[in-house]
């Protein structure tokens, strides 16, 4: 793990065992409760106390090859960058953060597989602390983000160090306005224009890790697009595109607009994606592949190996 987090893992697991050991508790057990009133895919999920969110919840995963710059452990841990629903009423399905964070951490807690290898979650509101950030191996974000020269800094730090950044949709445009500095951590400064409908990716990067074995054109029934990014990093490799023009509140020529990008900064990875508006989105299979092999590329995994590692949605 990054800097000096094996100590601490010892010392708590050892501190575990102890208070487990005289205190009568069956940790054999602690995994189920941990993980009761979570579900993924379109099943209903329990209510979440604010002590579930910043619950860690870990489990054995199919065994994964990490970079060494990366991840020296053998758990993967993962941050979940979210923020309360913003975007219509509950029940929309719209920009629904918690519903998502709940989702997903389910899901990457329900491995098909087990190995030697772990992966940890861990959720973070609004901003993460110094210790989720010196902690997590990939942080994935999927709320607007209050940007500010503090946590620019930070995450560029995080990202000299090693960390991996996924930027999902909302995360993706900077309010109020795109800021350049900004696409130094995140690989786009923001958006213009947006469009809600149905989006057709183009993957033009086959044979790029994340998109290996992929269809070269993933269906979204019905989500948002964001154009054109201001500025999009020198360095980015665009995984995907949508082909826009005309947005709501204003137009662009027809084009292809980049909708998925990678790059790399210092010794970490940034991944960005535009579509997530619909949570029935991330239950589209071969979307949902593209997010889990971004998670898997940032965090030094191998991005297929780590997708196939977690079962299929119902």
């Amino acid at each position: 793990m990054k800097r000096n987090c094996t100590f601490t893992f010892c010392v708590i697991s050892s501190l575990f065992v102890f208070i487990a050991v005289f205190s009568g508790v069956d940790t054999c057990r602690l995994s189920a409760q941990t993980t009761e009133g979570l579900s993924f895919g379109n099943q209903q999920l329990g209510e979440q106390s604010a002590d579930d969110r910043k619950r860690l919840l870990t489990t054995d995963t199919e065994s994964v090859v990490l970079k060494p710059k990366t991840n020296d452990s053998a758990t993967i841990h993962i941050l979940l960058l979210v923020d309360e629903k913003d975007h219509g009423p509950a029940g929309n399905g719209f920009h629904d953060y918690p519903l998502w964070q709940r989702r997903l951490a389910a899901l990457l807690n329900t491995p098909a597989d087990t190995d030697s290898k772990k992966v940890s979650v861990e959720i973070a509101w609004t901003w993460p602390s110094d210790e989720q950030l010196g902690n997590a191996d990939a942080i994935v974000a999927y709320c607007y983000i209050e940007w500010s020269e503090k946590r620019i800094a930070q995450l560029k730090r995080y990202l000299h160090d090693g960390g991996g950044l996924v930027f999902i949709h909302s995360a993706t445009w900077t309010k109020p306005g795109p800021v350049a500095a900004v696409a130094q951590v995140t690989g786009v400064g923001g958006f213009e224009l947006y469009r809600r409908g149905p989006v057709q990716m183009k993957l033009p990067e086959p044979q790029h890790p994340i998109c290996k074995g992929l269809p070269n054109t993933i269906e979204l029934a019905d989500d948002e697009t964001y154009w054109p990014p201001v500025p999009l990093s020198d360095d980015a490799v665009v995984l995907a595109t949508s082909r826009e023009g005309k947005g709501k509140h204003g137009s662009t020529p027809e084009a292809d607009q980049p909708i998925l990008w990678c790059c790399e900064k210092g010794n970490g990875r940034i991944v960005g994606c535009v579509p997530g508006h619909c949570i029935d989105t991330f239950d589209e299979p071969d979307f949902r592949s593209l997010m889990l092999r971004s998670i898997g590329w940032v965090a030094g995994a191998d991005p297929a190996r780590f997708a196939s590692s977690f079962p299929n949605p119902d």
